[in-house]
């Protein structure tokens, strides 16, 4: 066992659905398939009262007023009555009047990023991704099948930021919690799977030391290869490979087939790419203007997907679909992504800076981590577009339910107003799980367990934390997705991108939504430092020599 299940918690977070048996093809037998689901098509429901009960009923008091619940069909469904002022009062806001108001900052803003997604350095070719990747899924899915299944037992995905928690998120989501446990029958061939990100040298060493080089394959992701931590891990990944084709562990003619890198495509771009010519090295793409934190509908996130057997052709095509919904400016009233941005932007001016993302499933846990990114590298800038001091403070909290009830609940209810809160919750879990299945040995203090689930315990935790958030005039915006599989998770990471987008174009912010140069400056700084430190011991070892 490479590493212990705490461990695995934070590599490879909670998923569970059955292994399949059979399937179309070969390739569609892996635990992590997805049955197709329809394109999407938005459906609000109409003339029903402005409420929210435990059915989760759409709200629209007449066929003119704001939408304030609403399904994506076949989806997510979207909730946004608990930040409206019928619910919270003055910490709310009108929902109906706000869309009229702000009716057309939002289709200007749509309008931009949509005008710029084909244009070269604007960083908006995210938009369309999931469409033109479609053709590429294959290809890799053949690459996974003839170089990786039943050749490789572990793949270390090397990379940080962008290019980690995204695949995290994927493989987190609709991968089996004890991935890494199972054997090789039960893993239908495909390898174990591990992260390494942070420069942590205990870490770094505890992974590397219980690897088998023989059977492992490094997968390192970077658009330019300088990143200072994925660069130092691949240097070293490297040198250990190196060394066992020396000790004649690897052959020289294998050695090649340990390292697969994703990067730019050019080699005057990336160290990575030159490498890989060197070496040849099997290369996959990191596309021109799409950011590391909007990426995961690129390469980067479809290969260390693919390679433990997920279905990532259903990844793309619900990530296509919510892209054609979230990209209609005649709808907005229906366009979630629209919907829940003007929430956001407006719970902003009523100074809630914080963005408290809390699924209600471990498997989407690490969806959290990634919207984190998301969300602070878009829109956390000194400056707008037009370089004026804007502070823009929009700031995500990561949680987790139920565990965080446990732990913030406090603060939100006592603490300071200046949150709002998006839960997620699963209305279809992929397994049930009763409480007991004797109710007659419950004891009478823990009577009203008899005849439930745990299904059923997960799901009131979130409406009883709704409700008394809402108690307290807390904003709460809830987004339910039918069940856990790859075309929906496809539909929630886009609707998240598109709303980042959506706020950081809103007109009074114009934020550079896609630049990250706080995160920059520091790169360079590093790089400086260590540059320095290089000298110093080159120069220290010269004397001893």
């Amino acid at each position: 066992m490479l590493i212990s299940p705490i461990q695995i918690n934070h590599i490879l977070p909670p998923p569970s659905v059955q292994t399949a048996k059979t399937g179309l093809t070969e390739l569609v037998t892996s635990p992590f398939q997805t049955q197709y689901i329809p394109p999407v098509i938005v459906q609000p429901k109409d003339k029903q009262i402005n409420t929210v009960s435990s059915k989760n009923t759409v709200s629209q008091t007449n066929t003119n007023n704001y939408v304030h619940s609403f399904i994506v069909k076949n989806s997510l469904k979207v909730n946004l009555s608990g930040t409206d002022n019928t619910k919270i009062g003055q910490d709310g806001i009108n929902l109906n009047e706000a869309f009229i108001t702000y009716d057309s900052q939002l289709k200007t803003s749509l309008n931009r990023l949509l005008k710029d997604k084909n244009v070269d350095n604007q960083w908006l070719k995210w938009i369309d991704l999931p469409d033109k990747q479609m053709q590429k899924a294959q290809k890799i899915q053949n690459f996974v099948e003839q170089n990786v299944r039943n050749k490789f037992e572990d793949v270390v995905v090397l990379g940080i930021g962008g290019s980690s928690l995204g695949p995290k998120a994927v493989l987190g989501a609709l991968g089996d919690t004890q991935w890494n446990l199972m054997n090789k029958e039960q893993r239908n061939g495909y390898p174990r799977i591990h992260f390494i990100e942070n420069i942590d040298p205990e870490r770094f060493s505890e992974v590397m030391d219980k690897l088998n080089l023989k059977d492992t394959l490094f997968l390192t992701i970077s658009k330019s290869g300088k990143t200072p931590e994925t660069s130092a891990t691949f240097l070293n990944a490297q040198e250990r490979l190196q060394d066992a084709v020396a000790k004649g562990v690897i052959s020289k003619e294998d050695y090649k087939k340990h390292i697969v890198a994703v990067t730019d495509k050019n080699p005057e771009k990336s160290v990575l790419k030159q490498e890989a010519i060197k070496y040849g090295y099997q290369t996959f793409e990191v596309p021109d203007d799409v950011g590391g934190r909007y990426s995961v509908f690129s390469d980067v996130g479809l290969v260390p997907a693919a390679m433990v057997g997920i279905n990532i052709t259903e990844f793309l095509r619900g990530a296509s679909n919510m892209s054609k919904v979230c990209s209609d400016t005649k709808n907005l009233k229906e366009n979630p992504a629209a919907n829940q941005a003007l929430v956001q932007y407006m719970m902003y001016q009523k100074g809630k800076e914080y963005s408290v993302l809390m699924p209600y499933s471990d498997k989407l846990a690490l969806v959290s981590d990634w919207y984190a990114q998301l969300w602070a590298e878009s829109l956390g800038k000194t400056n707008n577009k037009d370089g004026n001091p804007i502070h823009a403070n929009y700031s995500p909290i990561k949680a987790i339910g139920a565990i965080d009830q446990h732990s913030q609940l406090q603060l939100w209810r006592e603490g300071k107003n200046d949150k709002v809160f998006t839960f997620i919750t699963v209305k279809n879990f992929n397994k049930n799980v009763p409480i007991t299945n004797n109710p007659t040995n419950v004891p009478d203090a823990l009577s009203y367990m008899k005849y439930n689930s745990i299904n059923d315990l997960i799901k009131e935790e979130a409406r009883a934390t709704t409700q008394v958030l809402q108690k307290d005039k807390r904003p709460v915006i809830n987004v339910e997705i039918p069940r856990i599989n790859a075309y929906n998770l496809g539909q929630l990471m886009q609707m998240f991108m598109f709303q980042t987008a959506i706020v950081g174009e809103m007109q009074g912010l114009g934020l550079n939504t896609f630049l990250q140069p706080a995160v920059e400056e520091g790169k360079k700084i590093t790089k400086e430092g260590m540059g320095e430190l290089s000298k110093q011991k080159e120069s220290q070892q010269t004397q001893t020599k």
